[in-house]
C-alpha cells in the first residue's frame, strides 16, 4: 500500500518535469488504494477519507475531522467478493432467484401456499379409498367433505398408509346428521384419501 500527496508547488522553477511526473505517478498508487495504510497520512485535513489497513486483507474506512479519525465502515470483504453464477435460462413468470449456499443461482416457483395456485374441483376423479401422493415439487391445500350421516374420514400419510393420521371423521353411527370435513395442507411427497365416501373434493394446487 502507499500513502502520498502532491504537495503545493509554491516555486516553479524548483521544480523540472521529472520531478512533478515523479510526484503525479507516486500519488496516483495512492490514490488507486485511497491511501491505505496502518496510519493516517500525514497530508489529508478534516473531511478527508483514507483506508486504514488492519492486515488479513481487511480494511476500515475512516474519515478525519482534523482533530481525530473515526471509522465509517469495516466490511467483510470475503463476503463482498463471494461470487454468483447467474442461471443459464430466463426461468417463468412469477419466479424467484434463490442460491444453493454454495454460489450458483437459480429459479423457483414461490413456495407459500396460494401463491400461482388455483382451486381444482376433483370430485369426479377421485375414488374413495385411493391414496393419492401430492407430486407438484410444493405444498397444496386440500378440501374434501364427507357423505352426511356416514362414518367417512379423511387421512394423510408420510408413507402411503402404513401410518395414517385422521385430519376429519364422519358420525359414528348413521342416525346423527354430521359428515366428515378435511381442510389441511398436504406437503409435496404426502399421501392423502378419503375413506368411505365424499360429496366433494377441493383442491388448491
Amino acid at each position: 500500500m502507499t500513502q502520498n500527496f502532491i504537495g503545493q508547488i509554491t516555486d516553479t522553477s524548483l521544480e523540472s518535469g521529472n520531478d512533478l511526473a515523479a510526484r503525479l505517478n507516486a500519488f496516483d498508487t495512492a490514490h488507486k488504494t485511497n491511501q491505505a495504510g496502518a496510519t493516517r497520512p500525514t497530508g489529508i485535513g478534516a473531511g478527508g477519507v483514507w483506508s486504514k489497513d488492519l492486515g488479513s486483507s481487511q480494511f476500515s474506512l475512516m474519515i478525519y475531522d482534523g482533530a481525530a479519525d473515526g471509522i465509517v465502515s469495516t466490511p467483510n470483504l470475503s463476503a463482498f467478493l463471494a461470487e454468483l453464477l447467474l442461471p443459464t435460462s430466463d426461468g417463468t413468470a412469477g419466479q424467484l432467484l434463490k442460491t444453493d449456499g454454495s454460489g450458483q443461482l437459480g429459479f423457483v416457483s414461490p413456495s407459500n401456499i396460494g401463491a400461482g395456485q388455483t382451486w381444482a374441483d376433483l370430485s369426479a376423479s377421485r375414488v374413495a379409498g385411493t391414496w393419492y401422493q401430492n407430486t407438484t415439487g410444493r405444498s397444496i391445500f386440500i378440501s374434501i367433505l364427507g357423505r352426511i350421516g356416514f362414518a367417512d374420514t379423511v387421512q394423510v400419510s408420510n408413507d402411503g398408509g402404513t401410518t395414517a393420521f385422521v385430519v376429519g371423521a364422519g358420525p359414528t353411527t348413521a342416525s346423527q346428521s354430521a359428515r366428515a370435513q378435511g381442510n389441511v395442507v398436504v406437503p409435496d411427497g404426502v399421501y392423502y384419501r378419503a375413506t368411505g365416501g365424499f360429496t366433494e373434493w377441493h383442491e388448491l394446487r
